[in-house]
């Protein structure tokens, strides 16, 4: 049984991540977006984690708030793709290739993962196209968010692995271009994929602790918009 001393933590833990997503979710609206900070503010997904999973949650929202502030604070804007990454990499404390920012394209989708294959910051085309609230965004894995191919999930996989194996630290994808469905969010967005390049990111320390991902910035539908051929490959037969 938990301790009553645990059990305040935890408690804590969870109006703490509740109101700093609050915050989030307002500071993204001044850039046109309409993310919701969580659909029940009882946050089941993040009362889904393990206590250790939960402050790492939670200080990874607190950092990507912290990038925004530092944005605006220096008088540059979130929206901004490459001044935007600046701030989150200084803010999450994480050391990029040198020519990284020579070699991704203007106006690029960008996405930064945790050694958990946790999202931990993403860029305002990311977010333009995304139907998940913060709270889903932080608690869930990105393959779990995400319906694709078996195969190209696979490849997905090998691809963060040959990434951390890797003699450079920067490579360019060989995965194909692909049709991804928001597997549980509410709005169900059908988005086509095809990514760029694939960098590791380091700890200030030297070790890798992260990988950033840039993509096309994809096309997204609402999953009732689309034709019914289109959702064929994710429909399952009961």
């Amino acid at each position: 049984m938990a301790s009553a001393s645990s059990s305040l933590e935890n408690t804590n833990l969870v109006d703490s991540f509740r109101a700093t997503a609050e915050v989030v979710a307002n500071r993204l609206g001044r850039y046109g977006l309409t993310t919701r900070a969580y659909l029940d503010p009882s946050l089941p997904r993040f009362r889904e984690l393990a206590p250790i999973q939960q402050r790492n949650a939670l200080d990874q929202l607190k950092v990507y708030l912290q990038s925004i502030e530092l944005a605006e604070a220096n008088g540059d804007r979130f929206d901004d793709t490459g001044r935007a990454l600046w701030y989150a990499l200084s803010a999450l404390g994480l050391v990029p290739p040198s020519n990284l920012f020579d070699q991704i394209p203007a106006g690029s989708a960008i996405e930064i993962y945790d050694s958990e294959n946790i999202q931990i910051w993403r860029n305002w085309e990311v977010m333009r196209v995304c139907g998940y609230t913060i709270e889903e965004i932080h608690c869930l894995e990105w393959h779990r968010r995400y319906e694709r191919d078996p195969a190209i999930t696979a490849q997905c996989f090998e691809l963060v692995g040959r990434l951390m194996a890797a003699t450079s630290d920067i490579i360019v994808p060989d995965v194909p271009g692909h049709d991804i469905l928001e597997s549980c969010s509410q709005e169900r967005f059908h988005l086509s994929v095809r990514f760029q390049l694939a960098a590791r990111l380091n700890d200030r320390q030297g070790k890798t602790v992260a990988f950033l991902l840039a993509s096309e910035v994809p096309t997204a539908y609402k999953t009732r918009e689309l034709p019914l051929d289109d959702l064929k490959p994710y429909l399952v037969e009961v």
